[in-house]
């Protein structure tokens, strides 16, 4: 309902089922009154204003009450998580019971252990209470804090059935008789309500940290010695992911407000505590975050590791990488030779029943490599932020990475999959450390990008596509020995016509890098090339709608050109001037293609069209040759000729 039609029949709906709520009724039935509440709280927001004083009184000394009286337990989580809904809305009166809410929702959380439901309410709650806390009410967090870590200290134990009155850590099930670990039962992953609350308390304690910035310094002691031994938690593979996922939080707290080297003294910590489960982590997707999380400590820290360290670093990531490159290889040769056997060859290749042994057979395959291969995406994308932080300190790094991977990956037999990996590489490299620290291999360099900008891959022309775009932008001499074979490949590449067989998100992504990249020639690399003939070939491939992260960069240029050089764009006889409003009309007052510079721009740039009767009846011609699907087009043109833009 529209919330200026609800907020008319607010005052009747809540009188109606207070005043239900308040006689005797059964349990359920106050749970689902609760759920209308919260739904007219989270419909109307600041328009419950009016409203909040009087459910908030009503609602808090009704928990009070069951409370003092420890019934209708079921319905704690759920009063907490309104009450702390409508609390914003009337905080003056909200902040007199808050400290007894935050002892009443603290005791809740360590009581409710098993209740999934409540759990979720709990940690809602908490997650609202904590702003105020901070600001208003330091002295109540720590209590927060240690409640949540304590329920994460609750590691899980077992019943077993054949001694059912004796129960069994899973930890020490997982040992031998001397203490050492099983190694067959490390892929033992069990999830249970026990999993799932530590799980969830993780993902608490993570917002905490990230939403109490510096007041959660005195805590990281304790959430480390918590956390870190959780990273080897073999009975659960998600409660190993979000212990690892607080250390990157925690290290942005840190920078943000400690010394430079406590920052680096914690990174290389919290570096090593991975790398050390990294060893003996056996499920790709947990490994797979352990190489991203790591790529995000290294980010934040900058430059902390010295050469040796760096190399040390390096060879690590690359003893785990060869780990997974042996398995994939392995895991490729396996497929190959069960879907060649003359059985599988017709049932599996062409099976789509996921429920046949066969068809199973094939989509396990296909996971695993999958998997693997992210991996190693991750492995790469962590090698290139150690490019982007410790630049000349890396070139060791690149040396071994010359001699001994990319030609590996660029060998006559290599797979799309290798091929793409050894692009990816490449463009970090270019990107990172550019041609002044890479001056011996940079012809090298380019002749990667340039060669596959037109493989019939589309993820190779994709990544190649955007290694030609940095090779313009970070190119300080001498780029007219590239200039026309980076025009060439890239017109080429938005020559491609998509197969039906294509992914069409990732054909649109490929030519969304090759068109930036020719912006990125045109705005780097004046000299010594066309420009006015590669404009239009740009201008045809505006505006860039699948590719992000290029998106408005490439759009704020295109105001820049036609604020600055307007000839160059809009053309003789105001030839382009369609294309460019149609591309405005694209991008204009929108979050994903535009920003408020850009809207700024466009902005100017229809007032002056407007402000000659030449350009302003092209805009209008333009728009009464809208066909019916550029219906929304055609409102941004009735906007800008409103002049409310």
């Amino acid at each position: 309902m529209d919330n200026d039609i609800l907020i008319n029949y607010v005052g009747v709906i809540l009188e109606k089922m207070f005043s239900i709520f308040l006689t005797d009724i059964p349990t359920n039935l106050r749970e689902t009154i609760l759920d209308v509440i919260t739904e007219l709280v989270e419909t109307l927001k600041d328009k419950f204003d009016t409203f909040a004083e009087k459910s908030l009184t009503i609602l808090i000394e009704f928990l009070a009450k069951i409370w003092s009286m420890k019934v209708h337990k079921s319905l704690y989580g759920n009063l907490v998580n309104c009450i702390t809904m409508i609390g914003p809305y009337c905080k003056t009166h909200y902040f007199k019971y808050l400290n007894d809410i935050v002892k009443i929702t603290v005791e809740l959380q360590d009581t409710i252990v098993g209740d999934s439901v409540s759990q979720t309410y709990i940690k809602n709650a908490l997650e609202r209470i904590t702003p105020f806390l901070i600001t208003d009410f330091p002295d109540s967090l720590g209590s927060v804090v240690h409640s949540v870590i304590k329920l994460i200290k609750n590691v899980p134990n077992v019943l077993l059935k054949e001694t059912p009155k004796e129960s069994f850590s899973l930890v020490d099930l997982l040992k031998n008789e001397d203490g050492t670990e099983k190694p067959e039962k490390k892929k033992t992953t069990l999830h249970t309500s026990d999993t799932e609350d530590v799980d969830s308390s993780l993902t608490l304690l993570n917002t905490l940290v990230e939403k109490m910035g510096k007041v959660f310094l005195p805590y990281v002691t304790i959430t480390e010695e918590v956390i870190l031994p959780l990273l080897t938690f073999y009975i659960n593979d998600e409660v190993r992911v979000e212990s690892c996922n607080i250390l990157p939080t925690m290290l942005i707290v840190i920078k943000d407000n400690c010394s430079v080297e406590d920052l680096h003294l914690k990174a290389k910590n919290y570096i090593t505590q991975i790398l050390a489960a990294s060893d003996t982590e056996f499920d790709n997707g947990t490994l797979g975050i352990y190489l991203e999380n790591m790529g995000i400590l290294v980010e934040t820290a900058g430059v902390f590791l010295n050469t040796q360290e760096l190399n040390n670093f390096f060879s690590k990531i690359m003893i785990l990488f060869d780990k997974t490159e042996k398995r994939r290889i392995q895991l490729l040769a396996e497929q190959k030779k069960v879907l060649e056997a003359p059985v599988m060859k017709e049932e599996a290749l062409n099976s789509d029943d996921e429920e046949s042994d066969d068809g199973n057979m094939k989509k396990d395959f296909e996971q695993d490599i999958e998997e693997i291969e992210e991996i190693q995406e991750y492995t790469a994308d962590l090698i290139g932020i150690l490019f982007k932080t410790h630049k000349e300190l890396t070139l060791e790094i690149v040396k071994k990475i010359n001699a001994d991977i990319l030609p590996n990956y660029f060998r006559n037999n290599a797979s799309i999959f290798e091929i793409k990996m050894g692009i990816f590489i490449v463009d970090d490299l270019i990107e990172f450390l550019g041609q002044e620290l890479l001056k011996e291999v940079w012809d090298d360099l380019a002749k990667v990008v340039i060669g596959f900008c037109t493989h019939h891959s589309i993820e190779i022309r994709r990544a190649a596509s955007y290694g030609v775009g940095v090779l313009a932008k970070f190119t300080k001499s001498n780029f007219s020995k590239y200039s026309g074979e980076c025009v060439n490949a890239l017109v080429n590449a938005l020559n491609f016509t998509m197969k039906d067989s294509d992914d069409e998100d990732q054909f649109e992504g490929a030519k969304d890098n090759a068109t930036a990249s020719l912006g990125k020639i045109i705005k780097h690399q004046t000299d010594g090339i066309d420009i006015s003939s590669i404009i239009p070939k740009w201008l045809e491939h505006l505006p860039i709608l699948n590719d992000l992260d290029e998106s408005e960069e490439q759009h704020l240029m295109l105001c820049q050109i036609v604020n600055n050089q307007s000839n160059l764009v809009i053309g003789q006889n105001f030839v382009n001037l369609p294309k460019v409003l149609k591309i405005f009309a694209r991008v204009y007052n929108t979050k994903k293609y535009s920003n408020e510079e850009i809207d700024k721009n466009i902005k100017n740039i229809i007032t002056s069209i407007l402000s000659n009767n030449e350009t302003k009846n092209i805009l209008i011609h333009t728009k009464e040759h809208l066909t019916e699907k550029e219906g929304n087009l055609k409102k941004k043109f009735d906007t800008f000729l409103s002049g409310s833009h």
